[in-house]
């Protein structure tokens, strides 16, 4: 996919799916990033995740929701 998938607020990802990391577009706050169960996985505030959680190992592969202040939740997929 050439494009950034992008949430009906404007903020936006990509690659998405991704391997190592994802660059986030839109978001002039801190991201949060939580997974399928709604645990709070990551924090960012760099433009991108690393696909790093809260301490610094690698997540497993899966789906994942950013969550910006003012912004609806936007899904990613991490590949291994």
């Amino acid at each position: 996919r050439d494009r950034a998938q992008t949430s009906r607020t404007g903020l936006s990802v990509y690659p998405n799916p991704f391997r190592n990391s994802v660059n986030i577009y839109g978001a002039r706050t801190t991201v949060q990033v939580y997974d399928l169960c709604g645990r709070l996985v990551a924090r960012t505030e760099k433009g991108f995740w690393d696909g790093r959680d809260l301490n610094g190992r690698d997540v497993h592969s899966g789906i994942y929701f950013l969550k910006a202040q003012t912004y609806k939740p936007i899904k990613v997929v991490k590949l291994r």
